[in-house]
């Protein structure tokens, strides 16, 4: 069977009339279950997956380990399609994640992130994670919070396993709520989010308990678009750093359960909403590091700058300029891709670009690319670097951090 690099041209315009005439990248374990099928159909194979060799041809500093895709957890808010969420999946045996820790410190990584699904309720995290710090990586988890919040003592064996250096990651799009809600309100379309922050928030006390470090971080998309500063003062009222991402002007493919309720999610109004907080958020940080502050702000001040530009509609670097990002992925079952979203470095070159431009915030050639466009040019001459992928020169688990007055 021939294998294809990307879904046939005629399936897409079949089975995804408003996605338009852009490549679409045929990718194991994400393209959705219909364009797969209707291309076995038609006696295509998939592309193989890149081997480690093969990714480590490009700049990478960092990877995201997805020990899991699955979660049981049901958010009506979830950006990750039932498909995937609720699927089979193979996974690596325990102590090879162990040994690929190791595998990938040898090869020059820096950092690790382990990421699901839900991560938070497999027995052999407190293990891998230790085997990344052992190796000398800088070691980060991303967490709904929930099996921790449920069970603090799994908390309490990561936190010992790995001498407590780890950075906790957890999503809070939205404000606290006024009132306690209850577990329901997650099932509910219009609660779920607000719900996911309330147990983030619940996470992130949690965490400052036991003197831990994490990260609170926003996924912006038009209904969240207008309290980036609020929710900035919130997490960092609270003990937490703050960080950053999009959601696209147009939906992605995989974007979630419902792609057509993302469709045009981001106005040239609310793109000027997000732009003058952005600016405040970059004063705000500037005017607390020059008090002798520590960081609060994850994200770069170059990558912040450009989030109502080249952070949301990215036609720029992975596929012409820059090559694939500094930050890859590895799926469950060890296969690596040269992109979070895409496998083949051909389907990198060919993607018509995406929002995901916070997975190069610490890449050193995104940043240099980001400070000499015209999109963003720094006041200070001398913009804060990104803590989000931590690298060489950016070691923000050592010491304290937030602010001292």
């Amino acid at each position: 069977m021939e294998k294809r690099q990307f879904i046939d041209p005629n399936i897409v315009a079949r089975l995804r009339p408003k996605y338009g005439d852009k490549p679409m990248a045929w990718v194991p374990g994400s393209t959705p279950p219909d364009l797969t099928q209707a291309m076995i159909e038609l006696g295509f194979t998939a592309p193989e997956m890149p081997t480690l060799d093969e990714i480590f041809r490009y700049p990478r500093t960092a990877a995201e380990a997805y020990l899991t895709r699955t979660c049981a957890l049901n958010c009506d808010g979830c950006s990750v399609p039932d498909y995937i969420r609720w699927a089979r999946e193979d996974r690596l045996d325990d102590g090879v994640w162990e040994e690929k820790m190791w595998d990938l410190a040898r090869r020059g990584l820096l950092a690790v992130k382990f990421i699901g699904g839900e991560v938070g309720g497999l027995r052999s995290l407190p293990n891998v994670a230790k085997a990344a710090v052992d190796a000398g990586m800088k070691v980060s988890i991303f967490t709904d919070g929930v099996p921790f919040i449920t069970d603090p003592s799994k908390l309490d064996t990561i936190m010992n396993a790995t001498g407590g250096k780890v950075t906790w990651m957890t999503s809070t799009d939205f404000l606290p709520p006024t009132h306690a809600m209850q577990r329901e309100a997650g099932q509910n379309e219009d609660t779920a989010r607000v719900f996911k922050a309330m147990q983030g928030y619940d996470f992130i006390k949690l965490i400052r308990e036991r003197g831990g470090i994490v990260v609170a971080h926003m996924m912006l998309h038009k209904s969240n678009a207008g309290i980036i500063t609020n929710l900035y003062e919130e997490v960092v009222g609270r003990g937490a750093m703050f960080s950053i991402g999009t959601m696209q002007v147009a939906a992605h493919l995989y974007q979630g359960r419902k792609p057509e309720g993302y469709t045009n999610a981001l106005s040239l109004e609310d793109q000027d909403l997000i732009a003058r907080q952005m600016g405040e958020l970059i004063r705000t940080e500037q005017r607390s590091i020059a008090k002798g502050n520590f960081r609060s702000l994850a994200n770069s001040e170059a990558h912040l700058g450009t989030m109502h530009t080249v952070g949301i509609t990215q036609h720029i670097g992975c596929a012409n300029v820059l090559g694939p990002p500094a930050v890859f992925p590895i799926m469950p079952d060890g296969a690596a891709r040269h992109c979070p979203v895409v496998q083949t470095y051909d389907q990198v070159r060919a993607c018509p670009g995406c929002a995901y431009a916070v997975f190069r915030d610490g890449d050193e050639r995104w940043g240099r690319y980001l400070i000499t466009t015209d999109e963003y040019k720094s006041s200070t001459g001398s913009p804060f670097p990104s803590l989000f992928y931590p690298t060489a020169d950016n070691n923000f688990l050592q010491g304290t951090y937030g602010r001292n007055t």
